[in-house]
């Protein structure tokens, strides 16, 4: 752990998953982690990456991911720790053992009040963003906006044409279903207000740099035992410090990655 200039005023923990080609199995998700540290100011001072090749329940990811959060807390036992994600359950399981706060990522909350907006606006783009903006701006900067919002959508349901009307209608019904199942999440404006981040895109970077960019490289098939390695040191390279560190160690103790 690095010794920060400021003090850390609060800790976002992060997962995700994307798609990676494997030897035998084909498209298989691998896993990623970001725990990120904060300032009073909301300025991210640092961020240790984790990560861990495609398996069958995401237990050898849980059991490294869980590893790297126990380290922190033993250092950073009172600070506010917030687990910041998309909508996966699986996500919300695991982030409820190791944080105070759960909140969804503020981008996919937008992406769903675009998904409504199609289905009520259709191709009327002028009426269709302007009602994405409003919504979107409540959201963020109004407490309880969601509820309002699933008002709104039972309202504009109830009110839709007969054009495509099944289409649409299931259309919202999905985006009132999400929102039922994520508004206690979605305290966007009390987080703004204490200079706390509400996207989680720290992790969805770390899937795309620290996967995506070597792992999916034009070609490229992966046995598990090359793939661990190479996401081992990759995450060692992106956390900052840990390279030297390892290096170090190595040298010392020597050490089998694999």
């Amino acid at each position: 752990m690095p010794e920060f200039d400021e003090p850390v005023h609060s800790i976002t923990l992060g997962l995700d998953g994307t798609c990676m080609l494997m030897h035998k199995d084909g498209w298989r998700e691998a896993m990623c982690g970001s725990i990120a540290f904060y300032d009073n100011h909301g300025e991210r001072l640092h961020t240790i990456y984790c990560s861990a090749t495609p398996e069958y329940g995401k237990e050898k990811f849980k059991e490294k991911f869980s590893r790297e959060i126990e380290r922190v807390k033993e250092k950073f036992p009172d600070v506010l720790y917030i687990g910041l994600a998309d909508g996966a359950k699986d996500n919300w399981t695991f982030l409820r053992k190791y944080t105070k706060r759960l909140l969804l990522d503020f981008y996919h909350a937008r992406e769903y009040i675009s998904k409504a907006a199609s289905a009520i606006f259709g191709r009327d783009t002028g009426s269709k963003d302007a009602w994405v903006d409003d919504w979107s701006s409540r959201l963020k900067h109004k407490q309880g906006t969601a509820s309002r919002f699933l008002k709104e959508l039972e309202f504009q349901r109830a009110h839709l044409d007969s054009k495509n009307f099944i289409e649409r209608d299931e259309e919202i019904r999905q985006v009132i279903t999400y929102y039922k199942n994520h508004k206690n999440k979605m305290s966007y404006a009390r987080h703004l207000k204490d200079n706390l981040p509400i996207g989680s895109g720290v992790t969805e970077a770390a899937c795309k740099v620290l996967i995506k960019q070597r792992m999916c490289v034009s070609g490229s098939r992966w046995k598990d035992a090359g793939a661990s390695c190479v996401l081992a040191l990759r995450a060692l390279k992106l956390t900052t410090g840990r390279w030297q560190q390892f290096w170090d160690y190595a040298m010392r103790h020597g050490c089998t990655l694999c």
